[in-house]
């Protein structure tokens, strides 16, 4: 019965023994390279894109979730370092389309101005055309004479009325 126990014994200890050394094993080759992706993965999510998703572990698993998450990464950066080019360049065309709005108000209002200057002068050509034409009706009417004979006409001065 003693040596039953004490085998029993020996190997529960050799268990132990082989679980701690397990335990380790388990520890340094999945758990470690897990959480330095999980770490190198939450800095990235908090806006360090320069974090490599690395693993040196030697199970091929781990690799390739490592290697997968380094891909996306890396589409990631690029895609954001796209979506930053686009945007610079919409807010371009949109300076460069304020700027031409701008130009065609301006534009307009010149129009429109010239459209006022036009209307205005025709006005004033409307009410100066009888007056040219009677005043070249009434020089018609009035005798020739030589300038040697012709009295200049005297208007009346304040005094005088």
């Amino acid at each position: 019965m003693a040596t039953i126990r004490k085998t029993i014994l020996y190997g529960a200890l050799v268990f132990v023994f082989l679980t701690v050394v397990t335990r380790g094993f388990v520890s340094s080759a999945i758990v470690k390279p897990l959480r330095r992706l999980q770490r190198a993965s939450r800095a990235i999510s908090s806006g360090e894109v320069d974090v490599e998703l690395d693993s040196t572990s030697k199970i091929e698993e781990i690799q390739a979730l490592s290697s997968d998450l380094e891909e996306m990464r890396k589409d990631l950066v690029g895609m954001n370092a796209r979506l930053h080019q686009e945007m610079a360049e919409r807010e371009l065309a949109e300076a460069e389309r304020r700027g031409m709005e701008q130009y065609i108000r301006q534009a307009q209002r010149l129009e429109s101005l010239g459209t006022l200057a036009g209307g205005v002068a025709h006005e004033f050509n409307n009410v100066l055309q009888p007056i040219m034409l009677y005043t070249e009706m009434a020089l018609d009417d009035v005798p020739k004479r030589t300038s040697a004979s012709v009295n200049p006409v005297r208007l009346p001065t304040s005094s005088s009325v």
